[in-house]
């Protein structure tokens, strides 16, 4: 805790009375308390020592300065003392150590604006930022990219130092780097600066990443008088700091209709769950459990279960927006949080499908084929985005080459930023992206007014629109975009591309004793050989649509030669989906339609796989164990394996019954196995000092 700034009255601003008898200090000590921060250190300057040792518990040791050069010195040894393990409240003295924070005793905040600081279990290093008084930070997308002082000047600054900073452990080193370098330049140059300030420009000079978090409509102040510390006061008492935060928790990056409907409503919800004691997954399962109630309505086929079914669905994305509000209201993150959320989003959208194309079948109307089609469309085109978001580190800075399609690429990047400066148009690009909310929207609409039919058509003909504009846009940022900077653990040998990809041992085998051929050009004769083999099966010809399947695995094996590197790596695995999903889902549909629902389910289970995939990379930095992809047989080993049942039979429902159950065990029972193994060997959360 720094105790550094004067007030008018000639002492310490920290020390000023907010009540009789009750200093900033103290009321902002007992904020950060409320999060399980304790102060372990106050420095201050030497003349008001004993005046600020006499407001603190005597456990707390007040450490005292004559200059900045000698706080930045005291800061240094201090931070370094703390490097070790520190025992909190359910824990053991063998944990790794806290986060620390660094902020001024004279601050008035709502403790919300200071919880979501400190208490955040996402955040490493951050700085508390505000709009108030010279700007003496640059932020941008979230991050601080440059930090000033009265002896750093900032001419791109966009925001202010709120005089709180959270210290990750791992960042802690470089602090202490940082704060000692800066003890010695301040010594010779006689600085007198702010310290707050001073320590976000050492971060940053040593290579620190420092997050925002933004105080926003929190109410907050740093008075220097008596007058001022009961106006800050009042307006804590004025400002219900719990609405504050109801309005805080929103996504600000969800589409249109989540923005501007569904989250007009969930609010409401998310202050009673707040209220009950609810917890974000006790939501997520509750939203689970209405999607199943609203698919056994869309199950019955009739026109009042239609409707029914679209009413619950909307109440469905109500509650699963409550979850993430109720998660950061709460601040209560976990990845089995995430886990759970990402994946009963699908269960509940793959079991709408399911249910309306069996209502259907219930009236006379086989929509099984476009139930399977909607799904593989789907797949591809959010493996799309995990490929990109997967890869997003490695990709290099906008390159200088005059190339054609990197000025294309740029041209379509400026474009994109000036477009979304536009209200208008930027919601209208978020709409187009097809997010959740608008899907189920149609599905709702649809259902209650023409049937599972038209929920069908309208989802595939807006998901093309969706799948060729997102596509083309990575694509355009990828040409934009440098050369990329390799990482094994992405785009290696067995890394997060390669296992999302899928190839299976076939491949790999044969990829080494074919000729080779280049990864587009491969890919490319395999896409063409596909779309052969699609029409090919439309003339019923058993042999040679099996004998296309060969080709288009043969064709495709010299691109698996290679680990998935490249600038356009991350464009693979939704290439590998969309061969298999799509050949899949059109040979059944011309050879055995009646096996179409085991299509359905067949995919699902390897979907699953698939999805399991990403989360593992996304949370715990690996992927599913190397037997689960043998017994998978990859992408390539499951469509051979298609041929050979076609040479042998057109009756393709044993094999895919077989794959529904037998894969379906296999990949749940594993991923069961591994989440669990990781969640166990998680830390609890750390308690934080200041």
């Amino acid at each position: 805790m720094l105790v550094d700034r004067a007030a008018s009255t000639g002492g310490p601003a920290a020390l000023l009375e907010t009540a009789p008898g009750r200093t900033v200090l103290v009321g902002l000590l007992e904020a950060m308390a409320k999060f399980g921060v304790r102060p372990t250190a106050v420095l201050t300057r030497t003349a008001w020592r004993d005046q600020v040792a006499a407001v603190l518990p005597s456990a707390v040791p007040v450490m005292a300065f004559s200059d900045t050069a000698g706080a930045l010195g005291l800061l240094a040894v201090h931070l370094d003392s703390l490097s070790g393990p520190v025992a909190g409240p359910g824990q053991s003295g063998g944990q790794s150590p806290p986060s620390v924070v660094v902020a001024h005793g004279d601050l008035v905040a709502h403790s919300g604006a200071l919880g979501d600081l400190v208490a955040d279990p996402r955040l490493a290093t951050a700085i508390l930022t505000h709009h108030q008084g010279p700007a003496d930070l640059e932020v941008s997308g979230g991050s601080v990219r440059a930090a000033g002082s009265a002896h750093h000047p900032l001419t791109t600054g966009n925001r202010t130092h709120a005089g709180v900073m959270r210290i990750g452990s791992a960042d802690r080193p470089q602090l202490v780097v940082a704060a000692r370098d800066l003890c010695g330049i301040a010594t010779v140059a006689g600085w007198d600066a702010d310290l707050a300030e001073l320590l976000a420009v050492g971060a940053l000079q040593r290579g620190v990443a420092i997050r925002e978090v933004a105080v926003g409509e929190y109410v907050f102040d740093r008075p220097g008088d008596p007058a001022g510390a009961s106006v800050a006061m009042r307006r804590l008492a004025e400002n219900d700091e719990h609405r504050i935060r109801l309005r805080r928790v929103a996504r600000p990056d969800d589409g249109f209709y989540s923005t501007f409907v569904i989250r007009r409503i969930s609010p409401r919800v998310t202050d009673l769950a707040v209220r009950m004691g609810w917890t974000p997954n006790s939501v997520t399962l509750g939203a689970l459990a209405i999607a199943v109630l609203a698919a056994w309505c869309f199950a019955t086929g009739t026109r009042l279960g239609l409707v029914a079914g679209a009413l619950l669905l909307q109440v469905s994305l109500v509650v699963d927006c409550v979850d993430g509000e109720t998660a950061r209201y709460t601040r209560t993150f976990s990845a089995l949080g995430a886990w759970l959320d990402a994946t009963t989003d699908r269960v509940k959208e793959y079991l709408v499908y399911a249910a309306l194309a069996a209502g259907a079948s219930r009236s006379g109307h086989d929509v099984w084929t476009l139930a399977c089609t909607t799904l593989a469309l789907q797949v591809f085109r959010n493996f799309v985005d995990f490929g990109f978001v997967a890869t997003l580190g490695q990709r290099g800075s906008p390159g200088v080459e005059d190339s054609g399609v990197a000025s294309v690429g740029r041209g379509a990047v400026a474009l994109s930023a000036r477009t979304s400066a536009t209200a208008a148009l930027k919601w209208a690009k978020r709409m187009v992206f097809l997010p959740i909310g608008e899907r189920w929207l149609i599905i709702s609409v649809c259902a209650a007014f023409s049937g599972a039919r038209a929920v069908f058509l309208v989802l595939l003909g807006l998901g093309v629109v969706s799948a060729v504009y997102a596509t083309t846009g990575r694509v355009l940022r990828t040409f934009a975009a440098g050369a990329p900077r390799p990482d094994e653990a992405v785009s290696g040998r067995d890394g997060e591309i390669d296992q999302l990809v899928d190839v299976g041992g076939v491949s790999r085998a044969s990829a080494r004793r074919l000729p080779p051929v280049g990864r587009p050009a491969a890919l490319g004769l395999a896409a063409v050989a596909a779309a052969l083999t699609a029409v090919v099966a439309g003339s019923g010809d058993r042999v040679p649509t099996a004998l296309g399947l060969v080709a288009v695995v043969v064709l495709a094996a010299p691109a698996w030669r290679e680990p998935p590197g490249g600038a356009f790596g991350w464009l693979l695995p939704a290439v590998a989906r969309g061969l298999e999903y799509g050949l899949v889902v059109r040979v059944v549909a011309e050879f055995d339609r009646a096996a179409m629902p085991l299509v359905f389910s067949a995919l699902c289970a390897v979907a699953y796989h698939h999805y399991d995939t990403v989360y593992r990379w996304r949370h715990t930095r690996s992927g599913p164990a190397g037997w689960v992809f043998r017994a998978g047989l990859g992408w390539d080993g499951r469509l051979l394996l298609l041929a050979l049942n076609l040479l042998v039979s057109a009756r393709l429902g044993p094999l895919l019954g077989l794959e529904s159950v037998g894969l379906g065990a296999a990949f749940v029972l594993e991923s069961a196995r591994a989440w669990t193994a990781w969640f166990r060997a998680q830390n609890p959360a750390v308690t934080r000092s200041a």
